[in-house]
């Protein structure tokens, strides 16, 4: 199971994607990947893993988390399957998907999702 850490504290920018700081939360292909925060599916991107990608780039599924209360809008990308839809609402402990299999990006060995974190100005 791949836990998203509840203390973020990014590593890097989100290429494509300014103002959405990252973390690469590395795991096993085809691992459950667990949320620690409350919000509301508001947007689903990407491509199915086998259609492949690149180094660096981008490859498998992408979901965005918005929690309005706090204006914090979550991004999660390399994702292989689904569990949540847009407009489901998420709760901590909920699992949202599995990992690609990293072997989609032409890196293998590097299976993670990308984690990144938004917040709105003027929204605390």
């Amino acid at each position: 199971m791949i836990e998203l850490p509840p203390g973020f504290k990014p590593t890097h920018e989100t290429a494509g994607l300014p103002g959405f700081p990252a973390v690469d939360v590395f795991g096993q292909p085809r691992e459950m990947v667990r949320v620690h925060f409350w919000g509301r599916v508001v947007r689903v991107s990407g491509h199915p893993p086998w259609e492949g990608g690149s180094p660096g780039g981008a490859y498998g599924r992408s979901l965005y988390i918005e929690n309005k209360a706090n204006g914090i809008t979550r991004f999660l990308t390399h994702l292989d399957e689904l569990a949540v839809a847009v407009g489901d609402n998420i709760r901590p402990g909920q699992v949202v998907a599995t990992v690609c299999d990293s072997k989609v990006s032409g890196k293998p060995g590097t299976t993670h999702v990308h984690y990144a974190r938004h917040q709105s100005p003027g929204v605390s």
